[in-house]
């Protein structure tokens, strides 16, 4: 519960507090289903009974003492500090020069079919009549899907929306000016 005492102020909180709603729960289960007295006494029994069952239920005993210290202090944690030698790992007090960081991992390029975004590739994005021929040849490949079984119609779609979207931004900016 709160792991430190079994009888601490918060662990009566959370066992109240979840006793309490299976007791709210029970008793409008009793108010609506057979009377508003059976619902009133229904609801304190689950609270009592749910009560004294999440009380009963002791906390597992510490695996682990943790050792008393004081924490330190701004000053004594700054490096060159007094106490800075009994706060470090014996592993970091060894290295006492600072070596360059070398990265000589090279990192194969991508194949050309690969469809992982390059964010730094080198050649130039593809302009927009490359990327349609691209995507027209990627659907002719495709199979064509069927009509929708309830006769609706595929409606196609204009394949140039450049000038409708100039205009709704043209007409943002009057809007905003």
């Amino acid at each position: 519960m709160d792991g430190g005492s079994e009888s601490g102020l918060t662990g009566w909180l959370i066992d109240g507090a979840a006793a309490a709603v299976a007791g709210g729960a029970a008793g409008w289960c009793a108010f609506v289903l057979v009377s508003p007295v059976a619902g009133a006494l229904a609801g304190v029994a689950v609270l009592a009974v749910t009560l004294l069952g999440l009380r009963a239920i002791k906390p597992e005993p510490r695996r682990h003492k943790l050792r008393m210290f004081t924490p330190a202090t701004w000053d004594e944690a700054v490096i060159g500090g007094p106490d800075m030698l009994e706060l470090m790992e014996p592993e970091v007090l060894e290295l006492t020069e600072l070596e360059p960081l070398l990265l000589d991992d090279a990192i194969e390029p991508p194949s050309s079919d690969s469809r992982v975004v390059q964010l730094f590739a080198r050649q130039p994005l593809p302009t927009a009549g490359e990327l349609k021929a691209r995507i027209d040849a990627h659907l002719e490949r495709q199979p064509r899907r069927p009509v929708p079984p309830d006769g609706g119609e595929v409606v196609p779609l204009p394949v140039d929306a450049s000038a409708a979207l100039r205009a709704a931004i043209a007409d943002l900016r009057r809007s905003l000016g």
